[in-house]
């Protein structure tokens, strides 16, 4: 996007740069904010059987490795389109 922006001589913090972005990154920036809130709900939640779901569910998830590097690549953005300078080279 900064790239682009300089590329096309418009300002990196000029509204319709900044609108463009907000725009793309707005659906990645939902889901991690659903998931905060369910992980928020579910770690606050006070009934024993709840508990109890959460816990086996989170050492199930530790114990597969594949669904635990899925969450892992999820929550480093490495499963999002992210911008370019954020890209490993």
């Amino acid at each position: 996007m900064i790239s682009s922006a300089t590329e096309r001589h418009r300002g990196i913090g000029a509204f319709a740069t900044l609108r463009t972005y907000e725009r793309w990154r707005k659906g990645d920036n939902l889901a991690t904010m659903v998931a905060m809130e369910g992980f928020k709900r579910l770690f606050g939640h006070p009934d024993l059987p709840v508990k109890a779901v959460r816990n086996l569910g989170l050492n199930l998830t530790d114990r597969i490795s594949l669904l635990k590097h899925l969450f892992m690549h999820q929550a480093e953005g490495a499963l999002a389109e992210l911008p370019e300078l954020m890209r490993a080279s």
